[in-house]
């Protein structure tokens, strides 16, 4: 069975993935922060990383 911890390992491994996407994007594009945020508040986002609006802005402003 799938514990607590290892479905909390396995987000920020996701959480650290989609970070590293999301700011190369941000270097190579010149996206400006209004944009990452309404990348994030996509039903995408939400339904495959299942962040709450906390953690998309700590993901948005995170290096």
């Amino acid at each position: 069975m799938i514990t607590t911890q290892t479905n909390e390992n396995f987000s920020c491994f996701l959480l650290k993935d989609y970070a590293a996407v999301c700011k190369s994007s941000i270097m190579d594009l010149n996206i400006n922060l209004g944009e990452v945020n309404q990348l994030m508040d996509s039903i995408f986002v939400k339904q495959q990383l299942n962040l709450d609006e906390e953690m998309l802005y700590y993901l948005a402003i995170s290096g």
